[in-house]
């Protein structure tokens, strides 16, 4: 099949590849998540780093295994009547992530947005990551 060319061809044909390909890996991270108050972020982006692919692995003592942390990838939400942005994200609050869980965040904006939190105190999870271009 012949993609036409044109200014976003370059674009056009790196999001082919890495949806038909996958990707070239270009890095890793493990993340520990100890916390059900503090947020923890992606550390180690790649310069060059397009998506990402996440794995969760549950604390062995986790009761809430199908749930035990919860992440967001967008941006912090703007409260008008205060003039302040307000993260969205808590132990309640957020996408689920289970134990074994994972998860592809796409996009350079969504890989510095990402963070997570563990939904219970005093556990411990990992977050295993693996970079793309």
């Amino acid at each position: 099949m012949r993609l036409p060319v044109g200014r976003f061809s370059d674009t056009t044909h790196n999001l082919l590849y890495a949806l038909l390909m996958g990707g070239d890996a270009i890095g890793f991270e493990r993340l520990v998540i100890q916390s059900d108050t503090a947020i923890t972020k992606l550390k180690k982006i790649p310069t060059t780093a397009r998506y990402a692919q996440v794995v969760l692995e549950a604390d062995v003592t986790s009761q809430r295994q199908e749930s035990c942390c919860r992440f967001l990838e967008c941006p912090f939400q703007y409260i008008e009547n205060t003039g302040n942005y307000q993260d969205l994200l808590s132990a309640t609050a957020g996408m689920p992530l289970g134990h074994l869980g994972i998860y592809e965040i796409k996009d350079i904006e969504n890989l510095k947005n990402f963070r997570i939190i563990n939904t219970e105190p005093s556990k411990t999870n990992v977050l295993m990551v693996q970079y793309f271009e």
